[in-house]
């Protein structure tokens, strides 16, 4: 606490003129909502580009016009804080001989007069937009001096109180003219201009006799003063609103406007004699003060800033700490005045006030009742207190102001006071709380809540000096709550201490904060400004949960820590920085900001949380350094094109899924890519993956609109679905060094034209490559690939893929994996491969020749089914291993001619050879007991079958249609009757000749129906050193000595 000590009034200085620059300059700035139009008169128009100073310049009233203005405005026009509609920066001008300024209904209006060329004026037909340039304003002189060597100057009024002139017209900063004394406050901000040679105002004309004065309202470059008084022991405050006057020390000043790069307002440096200047009080009955400052002016502890009048005795008062004046702001202190002293309850620095006049003495609902306490612990006693609250109700609550001295149990004892019941519901009496009572350090939980019930009485707040945290709970739901002012040194705004306090616009936090816990402004809906103290570590969990119009320009630079759904749902975001270090962004923190557009994190990240900018408006996104983007951190930003990515060493599961219109991606140092990360980016062409990157997860990149990518040697390897359903992609590089590409990698790639496996991979999972129609060439680099392993579908329906030669580590062709390769013609059969699967070849229509190794023992089902130009198959090797033919092995291979068949095979599937009309003989190996049904059906080109020795059975249609069928040979030597199913040589009507080689007994006539047949003609014994190993030596009748027919 600060004590302002009794001494003499010191005698006020005289104020010094300053000559300052050569030509007084006039501010001008018209904006959104305060439009001119500008006819008639020569210009040149702008685009909305700065212009060069100086180009926005007229002499006097008979020089040629020179001006210059923009169709349209600069982007950052209408951030220019000011008085008129639209709230944008004006001045009032008045103009000397020969032209007049002067406003009208709000709109500023030029008419020429004189001899000036193309006389006209400005209206508010048509807008126009004057320029400004490196954040000054560029300005337009318009008076009778400006070619004279004796410049002008502004000063500041010596006393507000003074020098506005009773009953002269005056245009204010709120956009109206004022007339009558009691609204002086209203133009308190208005600064005065007088030409060096000019008289000041009399009382009698208003204006200086030779000059042209102007009003210039310049609000936002100053800095405000605001002075509260409160009565204190042994003081009323009828006594203080009839006898105090308040000044500010050493502040009055000449000054001038500056367009070259200094601050707007400037102050001479070397100016001396300064004089006081008398605050303006806000009406009769009001103890509030307010006067101008010029900004950048320091009040050091040895330096009196200002002093009161209270009838013959004064006080004068020096900061504890300096106080620097800035800009924009209002610098307010709230003081005490007793009998014997006066002391500063609080110093503190807020936005700038708009006061309202204060018209009728109402101390209990303008000011409030004054509690003073005088030991602590006993506030609960205060008659004062008591009667207060004795008839105080919610719908009719009363103000307090508590001084003296309390403690922490004095707070909680206040908090009891100030509620009560109403049958069920919960309710408050105090609608103005103010605290300068010294003592407590902590609010207690629930202070002014009605838990659970609103709180629509308490509309302002004042901590005390002392207070370091806030308590939980203390303010939540406190509906009507819109002034909340809280001392420097609290350290703590704890949980849910303003939650739901929905009529709340602004707060400032004292430099003191460190840390804002869980909750504690979550749904405050109208919360728009508050700033996050530098000593701020953390921001707890829905911190700001739902603050729908807040807007941070900048968090501090120790923020550590940003707590899961700290901003869920802060929709009027815009841009955010966060800074190096801060370590953590929680889950959902900024969910849901679908205003946030650009965004960069510092140096220090760890992690970014899961889903923490989901559904945002992002369209930049920086991101220096991080451990890890957390799972859907930035899902569905479907507005997000730029994204760098410094040194992150992982992004997570569908950290990026969704951005659709994410054209450029940077990342460096990263590691690994989550699954889904880059699923359905369809704008992203281009990435560029980093050497260090040893991880790609399933779906990365599916979807995606790349069109190339690399795959770097650190890659081990590419998961699953990783780049399926590409479908711009067209070239694909994979480094030596890449192990594993996974299930469906590539699918749908239907740009991909070729592929070079790196021979270190020894794994292609299933659909790797699947529909991608235009892969004519797969190469398998190396001498010795290492592939091993050749997944399901792996190179399925590659329509464009003429040649494969596949490794020779791969043992096993699984289920399809060339299927509906329809352009497919060369093949080569690995050395030692042991299995083709089911429907590997099916419907590879262009297929010629195939040699099938040794090593293969089984042919799956439909493995060569409709391969229409299939001519030939070999099985290589002296002794082929081959032992079972899948149904519909060769379905329909039309042309096919060569076939001869393995000894070792022991099973041939239903349909094997279905239609292979090509086929004119067949040697059935003699380990086969069965022809199964339909083996051999509508093979119309078949004339002659070797079947086996082992015979047992001849299944349904197994030659049905065979309509050239003639000879079968039976290479036993006895004959037993297999068992011959239904229809199983129907239609096979030329059936006629049986050739036993082998069978030396005696046929009767009995014997000519063998096997479900009546044959014709049966030759048998074959003769002696005859070589039968050939088809057509079988069926020659003269290699045989015994003949019978039918």
């Amino acid at each position: 606490m600060r004590v302002l000590k009794e001494e003499k009034w010191a005698l006020v200085r005289t104020v010094t003129a300053i000559c300052i620059t050569a030509m007084a300059l006039i501010c001008l700035v018209l904006a959104a909502g305060c439009t001119n139009d500008l006819t008639e008169i020569t210009e040149n128009r702008g685009t909305g580009e700065t212009l060069a100073l100086g180009t926005l310049t007229t002499k006097d009233a008979n020089a040629a016009h020179a001006a210059t203005r923009a169709d349209s405005p600069l982007p950052d026009a209408t951030a220019w804080q000011g008085f008129c509609s639209g709230d944008q920066l004006h001045v009032a001008i008045a103009a000397g001989e020969g032209s007049t300024f002067t406003r009208s209904s709000g709109i500023y209006e030029y008419t020429a007069a004189g001899n000036i060329p193309g006389s006209g004026s400005w209206t508010a037909s048509t807008p126009a937009y004057w320029q400004r340039a490196n954040g000054n304003i560029l300005t337009l002189w318009r008076g009778p001096d400006c070619d004279t060597a004796t410049p002008g100057a502004y000063d500041m009024p010596l006393t507000y109180e003074t020098d506005v002139i009773q009953g002269h017209a005056l245009n204010a900063w709120d956009g109206n003219t004022y007339t009558n004394d009691a609204d002086k406050w209203r133009i308190m901000d208005l600064l005065r201009y007088c030409s060096a040679d000019a008289d000041l105002p009399t009382a009698a004309t208003g204006m200086p006799a030779t000059g042209s004065p102007l009003n210039l309202i310049l609000k936002h470059s100053m800095a405000q003063l605001c002075v509260e008084l409160l009565p204190g022991e042994g003081m009323t405050a009828q006594e203080l609103q009839a006898q105090v006057t308040v000044h500010l020390k050493s502040a009055a000043a000449t000054f001038t406007i500056q367009t070259d790069g200094r601050p707007a307002i400037y102050n001479f440096e070397n100016e001396q004699n300064r004089q006081d200047v008398r605050l303006l009080k806000n009406g009769a009955t009001s103890l509030k003060f307010y006067a101008l400052m010029l900004p950048g002016q320091t009040f050091g502890t040895n330096r009196a800033m200002m002093s009161l009048h209270i009838g013959d005795t004064h006080f004068t008062y020096t900061p504890g700490t300096p106080l620097t004046t800035t800009e924009n702001t209002c610098h307010k202190l709230v003081l005490q005045v007793n009998r014997t002293e006066v002391s500063a309850l609080s110093v503190t620095s807020t936005g700038w006030q708009d006061p309202t006049v204060i018209t009728q003495p109402d101390e209990a609902e303008a000011e409030g009742i004054l509690v003073i306490n005088e030991t602590p612990g006993t506030l609960k006693d205060n008659a004062t207190l008591l009667n207060a609250l004795k008839d105080a109700t919610q719908e009719s609550p009363v103000g307090l102001i508590i001084t003296g001295k309390i403690n922490d149990k004095d707070l909680e004892d206040l908090s009891s006071l100030m509620k009560y019941k109403d049958g069920d519901t919960n309710k408050f009496k105090v609608s103005s709380l103010a605290i300068y009572a010294t003592g407590g350090t902590t609010l207690p939980h629930y202070f002014a809540s009605n838990n659970p019930n609103p709180n629509p009485a308490l509309k302002k707040i004042i901590l005390p000096e002392g207070i370091t945290d806030t308590g939980e709970i203390s303010f939540y739901n406190c509906t009507a709550l819109t002034d909340v002012t809280l001392p420097d040194g609290l350290t703590i705004i704890n949980r849910n201490a303003f939650r739901s306090c929905n009529a709340l616009k602004s707060i400032k936090l004292p430099e003191t904060v460190t840390d804002i816990k869980n909750l504690a402004f979550r749904s405050c809906t109208a919360l728009e400004n508050i700033n996050i103290p530098e000593k701020v570590t953390k921001i707890g969990e829905q911190a700001f949960y739902d603050c729908q119009k807040l807007k941070i320009t900048k968090l501090p630079d120790n923020l550590e820590s940003i707590e899961k759904q700290a901003f869920y749902g802060c929709i009027a975001l815009e841009s955010i920085n966060i800074p190096d270090k801060t370590k953590d962004i929680g889950e959902q923190a900024f969910l849901v900001c679908s205003g946030l557009t650009s965004l960069t994190i510092g140096d220090g990240m760890i992690n970014i949380g899961k889903k923490a900018f989901l559904y945002t408006s992002l369209q930049s996104v920086t991101i220096q350094s991080a451990q890890a983007i957390g799972e859907s951190a930035f899902f569905g930003c479907s507005s997000l094109s730029d994204v760098i990515i410094g040194h992150v060493k992982n992004i997570g599961e569908s950290a990026f899924s969704g951005c659709t219109n994410l054209s450029s991606l940077n990342i460096e140092g990263t590691e690994s890519i989550g699954d889904q990360a880059f699923k359905n980016c369809t704008s992203l062409a281009s990435i560029t993956l980093p050497q260090t990157i040893t991880g790609i997860g399933t779906f990365a990149f599916a979807g995606s609109g790349l069109t190339s990518i690399t795959i770097p040697r650190s890659v081990k390897q590419i998961s699953d679905e990783a780049f399926n359903g590409c479908t711009a992609l067209k070239t694909a590089t994979l480094e030596e060094g890449v192990e594993t590409i996974g299930k469906n990698a590539f699918t749908n790639c239907k740009e991909l034209t070729d592929i070079t496996i790196p021979s270190t991979v020894t794994s292609i999972g299933n659909y790797a490559f699947n529909i991608c129609p235009k892969l004519a060439t797969v190469t398998f680099a190396g001498e010795t690939p290492q592939l091993n392993s050749l997944g399901q579908n792996a190179f399925q329906s590659c329509e464009a893929l003429t040649s494969i030669d596949i490794p020779d580590n791969v043992t096993t062709l699984a289920t399809r994996t060339f299927n509906l390769c329809t352009t497919l013609e060369n093949v080569t059969l690995p050395n030692q491969l042991e299995s083709i699967g089911d429907f590997v070849f099916n419907e590879c229509s262009a297929l010629k020749k195939l040699d099938i190794p040794q090593s293969v023992t089984s042919i799956g089902g439909n493995a060569f089914n409709r391969c229409g130009e299939l001519t030939t198959v070999n099985f290589l090797g002296q002794v082929p291993q081959l032992n079972s033919i899948g149904r519909h092995a060769f379905y329909e291979c039309q042309k096919l001619a060569d076939l001869t068949l393995p000894d070792r095979l022991t099973s041939i599937g239903e349909s094997a050879f279905y239609r292979c009309n090509a086929l004119t003989s067949i040697r059935i190996p003699d380990n086969v007991v069965t022809i199964a049904t339909k083996v051999f059906q509508e093979c119309s080109g078949l004339v002659t079958v070797v079947l086996p020795k082992n015979l047992e059975n001849i299944k349904d249609l197994a030659f049905n249609n065979c309509s050239a069928l003639a000879n079968f040979v039976y290479a036993g030597s006895a004959l037993p009757a297999p068992t011959v199913s239904r229809n199983a040589y129907s239609v096979s009507s030329r059936l006629k000749y049986l050739f036993l080689p082998n069978y030396t007994s005696t046929i009767t006539g009995t014997s000519l129906i063998w096997a479900g047949k009546t044959w014709k003609n049966i030759h048998y014994n074959a003769n002696s050193g005859t070589d039968m190993s050939a088809i057509d030596a079988l069926t020659n009748i003269n290699n045989y000595q015994n003949h019978i027919t039918q």
